[in-house]
Order: structure tokens, then sequence, then C-alpha cells
């Protein structure tokens, strides 16, 4: 069986086995890489190339509510001997397979400590007597009956249970003239309603075990769609009725009302109601949608119910819509705005959006992914277009390919294409059909990093913090250093590597010095990064189960970064911003290096806290020096404390949204010993460079002219005004931002 690795994982896949083109060996595919009821949603992808079995794998997810299959279900290919039934079933992994039946019945064994079985063995046995006495019979029965005797009186219980919910039993047992009250009644006390597995997996995870599934398929909706009759609605209309509470009993009554009384005020007070109540409707639309803003409105006429689709006020023809439109408007009213999907649920969707431009897809698989996120619903979607998938997201891909038999095997784990090539796009395009500059923008600045865990994390903070121009790549381990170097000067123009401190990253490092490759260690950002959990701090790591090297983990990290945002500490986002702003702009410590060396020689003894102060994404970005830095190596630094950084921030965002006035806001400084100028100079905090005069603050001022005309500037300065001006403290340039 293959695993990619699931092993221990908490995870739900599906497994198929003996099931048209999957082989008797089975795969499994994972849905959801987690298993809390909160982190529940995602989108799968499924891709390969024409005829490798893609319908086949969502044929299969959708029979997970009810497994029965047809005789075109059995294997297509020559098999020795008898392949056995198809198999199609869900497995949900919490370190083991989660078995809520062996759960359950757990939990009865404790119930039934000290019951007295004697009255229902008896019933047990007559019962079994009343089906063996039939022509036919359950198999099961006879030997249960055989050996009553000597089964305990949980495995009975449990049997009998099994058996009496079986097709046509109770129908035997009444034909043998047995009442089989009595023993449905002791069933009944055994197994009390809430003991059943599904209620005890539901209990346990919040979930329904079993996932309704949806498959999506265009209904091409046109505008005669649109109106229908008061005695034959349906279709959208109905599901539009049905958003609003009452709504079709609503409309019902006050047709009646009309054609009772004559008059259309009962009508018009009805479409009153109904066009309030889809308000919300038509703002879930335009939030997804974002082209253009649309309204949608009830229309209650005498003959027929009308809805129609307003933009600016004016009413559209859906059949003169792009095909965009109307593929989205298909989508939207046939699965995102059913009110009946729940957390856990899985939409089934192929080839969706082939008439839709590349933007188009582009853009409808971000807000497929983010509702997916929100509603805890999977959407397993097979797809021949590339643009529909994000090099940010590429643990989303699942890459069919047959083995060497022509049976279907299913990667999870897109780095396990070929684990002799460390490039992992290989698979990918391969699955797609289509060449590596379609998938990603060669423009962008690429950065191979040693595995799917870095590529996750680092990817994360990519999202989290809006960075456009950069992309991470996981390549499949760096041990093999000459081939890992050729391979990734074939695939870039100027080739960058992230490499962990350690031995095999020094190796690598020192090797490709002169080979046009460029390789940065973790531990050459700061020293204090080994690996890439290092980058975190020890209580996130704690809360997030950083350090297990876990790869679906760090999937579900990345998946749920903006909602895990706010639990993040600051440290730990402040040491991802170093990294990104270094592997972007070349190192964030360069400019400030030579002009501190230059302007300022603290003496032996002191101890120094430099801040950097960057545009960043229309942002302020403050970054914190620590004593291991390059820029300041040798000298002893001193730490800005985390309050200080986000203080910096907080008086920033005051002075660009306008509640604060542009001038010296903040102080960072505090007295602690004499220095020259009369004043005092803190150990352990930079002095003014000209008076050594202290405290340093922080200056804000907007340009009313020249470079920075109407825009916010960043500047230290003293507060004495001894001279120094306003040129920067530390004497690098002022820095410009849009507010």
């Amino acid at each position: 069986m293959e695993n990619d690795g699931e092993k221990n994982s908490r995870c739900r896949k599906i497994r198929i086995r003996n099931f048209r083109n999957f082989g008797r060996e089975g795969v499994d595919m994972t849905l959801n890489r987690s298993i809390d009821c909160d982190r529940l949603g995602g989108v799968v992808f499924v891709v390969g190339p024409n005829n490798c079995g893609k319908t086949n794998v969502l044929d299969a997810i959708c029979k997970l509510p009810d497994p029965t299959f047809g005789p075109d279900d059995i294997p297509d290919y020559p098999l020795d001997g008898d392949p056995g039934e198809p198999e199609v079933r869900l497995i949900v992994m919490d370190g083991k397979e989660i078995d809520p039946t062996s759960e359950c019945l757990k939990e009865s064994y404790e119930r039934w400590k000290g019951m007295d079985f004697s009255a229902f063995r008896k019933r047990s046995c007559e019962a079994l007597s009343a089906l063996v006495s039939q022509e036919k019979f359950p198999d099961r029965a006879g030997s249960l009956l055989k050996n009553i005797d000597s089964v305990s009186d949980a495995f009975l219980a449990e049997s009998m249970a099994s058996l009496i919910s079986k097709k046509d039993v109770h129908g035997i047992l009444e034909e043998a003239g047995y009442d089989v009250q009595a023993l449905d009644s002791d069933l009944a006390l055994l197994f009390p309603p809430g003991s059943d597995p599904e209620s005890w997996f539901e209990r346990t995870y919040g979930y329904p075990y079993r996932p309704n599934v949806i498959r999506y398929e265009e209904s091409r909706h046109k505008q005669s769609d649109l109106r229908c009759g008061y005695d034959d609605y349906g279709g959208i209309v109905a599901k539009i009725l049905l958003y609003v509470r009452g709504g079709p009993y609503i409309v019902e009554r006050a047709h009646g009302e009309h054609i009772r009384k004559g008059t259309t005020g009962p009508l018009t007070a009805a479409e009153d109601y109904l066009n309030e109540g889809i308000r919300p409707l038509a703002d879930r639309f335009n939030e997804l949608y974002r082209v253009g803003s649309y309204s949608f409105r009830i229309r209650l006429l005498e003959e027929l119910i009308s809805f129609e689709i307003h933009q600016g006020g004016i009413p559209i023809d859906l059949d003169r819509q792009s095909s965009g439109f109307r593929w989205f408007f298909d989508f939207f009213f046939d699965v995102l705005c059913v009110r009946s999907l729940d957390r856990g649920d899985i939409v089934v969707m192929d080839e969706p959006a082939a008439n839709i431009h590349a933007l188009g897809q582009s853009e409808l698989a971000g807000f497929i992914r983010q509702f997916s996120v929100d509603k805890g619903i999977t959407f397993v979607i097979s797809t021949h277009s590339p643009f529909l998938v994000s090099c940010d997201n590429l643990d989303e891909l699942r890459i069919l390919a047959p083995d060497e038999g022509g049976h279907a095997k299913i990667h999870d784990k897109f780095t396990v294409i070929d684990t002799e090539n460390p490039d992992q796009l290989d698979g990918i395009l391969k699955g797609f059909t289509v060449s590596r500059h379609v998938l990603f923008d060669p423009n962008e600045r690429t950065v191979f990093v040693e595995g799917i865990t870095d590529y996750n994390y680092l990817t994360a903070f990519k999202i989290l913090f809006g960075v456009k121009g950069i992309t991470f790549l996981p390549i499949n381990g760096i041990k093999d250093t000459e081939k890992v170097v050729d391979k990734v000067r074939t695939l870039s123009r100027n080739p960058l590597m992230l490499v962990d401190g350690d031995i095999p990253g020094n190796i690598l490092h020192g090797y490709a010095k002169n080979r046009d490759v460029e390789v940065v260690r973790l531990s050459d950002i700061d020293p204090r990064f080994y690996d890439i959990e290092s980058v975190f701090t020890h209580s996130d790591r704690r809360e997030f189960d950083i350090g297990s090297k876990e790869w679906h983990a760090s999937s579900v990290f990345k998946q749920y970064i903006r909602q895990n945002s706010g639990r993040l500490s600051n440290r730990t986002k402040s040491n991802f911003r170093k990294i990104l702003d270094y592997l972007m702009y070349g190192g964030p410590t360069e400019p400030l290096e030579r002009s501190y060396k230059h302007y300022f020689q603290p003496a032996v003894g002191d101890a120094v806290g430099v801040v950097v102060f960057r545009a960043f994404e229309g942002y302020p970005l403050i970054q914190v020096l620590e004593p291991e830095d390059p820029a300041v190596a040798g000298d002893p630094v001193r730490v800005l404390a985390e309050d200080h950084e986000a203080a910096i921030h907080r008086y920033a965002h005051r002075i660009i949204s306008g509640e604060e006035e542009p001038g010296f806001h903040l102080v960072l400084g505090y007295p602690a010993d004499d220095r020259p100028c009369g004043r005092a100079v803190p150990s352990g905090f930079f002095g003014c460079l000209q008076c050594h005069a202290q405290p340093i603050a922080l200056r804000f001022q907007r340009d009313d002219a020249g470079f920075g005309a109407g825009q916010l500037r960043f500047q230290l300065g003293c507060l004495r005004f001894c001279g120094l001006g306003q040129r920067s403290v530390l004497g690098f340039q002022a820095l410009y931002l849009p507010f």
C-alpha cells in the first residue's frame, strides 16, 4: 500500500483497490492533512495525462457514502486469479487508523459491566434457532448458534446487533413465527441512541464520519430558466426561494391571496420581503466574483415568478454574458450557496472552468481555496489546466501515473515523483503535459529549498506578508552535491539555493562557490537559524507542532497561515521577515554595515542596539539586528526589545492614518551614565554621533516637495538639535513609503 509518508499522520484519506484501473495492492489518496474540525477544508487537484484514471478517482470518491459497485467497476485489465471485490473506503488516521466501531464498543463494554445477560442469551438462542430452521438463512447464524455457550456476552451482543441489522433478517424471523420485538428491545437497551459508531466519531471529532459528497456538473443555466410558473417552479428559482426563511410558503400564500382577492398587493408585499432576504446572497456573489457589482431581484408577477440579475440597476440577460460569468453563476447557485454543505463534506468537480481565460481560472482557484478553508469543505478537482494551480500550493496536487504493470498510482507528495531527480516539478509538468514556463513566472526570483517542509513554511510567511516576485521550489535533498548543483543550473538563469546551516549545507555552500550557483545558508542570515524549525520561537514550535519535521503538519500550517497569524509571536514573524527580505533584496544589513562601521565606533564594553527601517509592501518594516548579526559582528550589541518594535509599528501606522502629526514621537533610550555635552547616554543604546546625547528618538516627517514629495520619511535624530540636523544617526539614507 502506497502511503507517501502518511504513517502516524493525522489525516483523512480514501483507499481505492480493485476499482477499474486501480490494482489489487490499492492506493491511498489524502483528502485532508488534518482531522481537526477547524482545519478540515482544502482543495485537492487530481492531475495526470489523458486516460490515466482521473475520472475514476472522482467516481470512487462519489461512492464513499454508499460503496456499491456494478460490473463496470470491476478492473478491466487481466489479473492472475480472482481479483476480489472492489474496495473504496474512507480512512481517518490519528496516529493509527481509527476504527469507530471498535472505539464505540470499548465504551459499550464499560457500560455493560455488571449487567445480567441471561435473558438476552436465551432470546438470542431462540432467534438463531429460528433462522437456522429456514431454508435461506445467514451463514453466520449457524456458526454463532453452534458456539453460543462459549462466546462472551460482549461478542454475542455485537454479533446479534450486526445480524439483526442485515436486510431481510426480520422478515425471515417473522416467517419462522418468532416474535422479534423482545430481542429488538434488548438490543435497544444494550445499544442506546448515540452509542453507534457514527455518533461516537461525531462526538469525538466534531463532524460526521461519512461525508456528504456532491458531484458538481455545470448546469449551463439560460435566461429562460430564471422564469417559471407558480405550480411548477424548480431549479434555480426554487434554490433562491429556499435561501429565504419561509420563502416557498410566503410565495404560495401571497399567490393564493392574489387569486382570492384579485389584487396585486399580496404579491408586492411578499416580493419586498423576499428581495430583502436575498440581499446577503448578492453580497456574497459580489464578494467572490469581484468583477463588477451585481444585485438580485425576485419579481412576483400574476402568472410567473421571475429572478433578475441587475448591474448598475439595469437588468441583464444571462444568455448574453461572458462564458466566465455564466460558469461562475452556475457554480455559485449550484454549490456555493447550497446551505446543506457541512464541515467534512466533499465537492467533486471534473475539469471546471475550461472556457475561462487563464487569469480567471487562477482567481477561481483562489476563492475556491478560501471558501474551502472558511467552510471546512474539501474540493476534489480533476484538471488539465495549470492555471488552476499555484506554485505556492503545490502540496494540493495528487499526481496520477501508471506503474510498471499499468495500474494507476496516486502520488500524494510531489517530491516522490522521481527521488533521483532534484527537480520536483518534472512530475507535475508531465501530469499537466506543459512546459515549465506555463506553471510559474521565470521572471520571479526562484529560491530552491531542501524539501517540502521548508517550502511550506517559507511560502506560508510569503503569503502572510503578501510578498510578490519570489517563488520557493523544493528539491529532493542536497546530499548528492554535484548532481544537485548541475541540475539547478539548468533550471534557473541565476540560481539561488537556501539550505540549512548543517554539515550538508556547508559542503554545498563550499562546492557551489565557483559554479555560478548562489547558496545561502540560514545561518548566513542569522547565526541562530540552524534549520527552518529554529526560525520559530520555542513557544511557537510547541503551539504549532513545528519540531517534528512532519511535512503534513507544515502543509496545514501554510493552508491556515492567516488564521494562525494572531497566535504567532512577533519574534517568529520578524525572523521570517528577515529571511524574506534577505532573499528579496540581497540582505538587509549590507548598506547598514558600511555606514555603521564608518560613523560609529563604540568604546570597548559598550553595548549597542541597532534598528533597520525598510519599506515593505507599502508598510513600515522594522528589523532588529541581534548580537550575532554579520553587520555588527565583533561589537557587543544589545537587542532592542520587542515592545519597542511594536511601538514603532503602532506610531508609524497612526501617522500614516492621520491620527498623529509627524515629528519626534518615540524615545528609544533612557539615561544611564554620563557622556559629553552634559547628557546621559545609556549603556545598551547608541547615542548621537556628534554630541552623544540621549535619548535618541525616531522622527516621522512628511515631505511636501522634492524626491519624497507626498510621502512619509523615517529618520533617527537627536532631541538636542545639536547641529546634526536631519541626517540619520547611523548615516544611512532616509526611507520613503506611501501613506
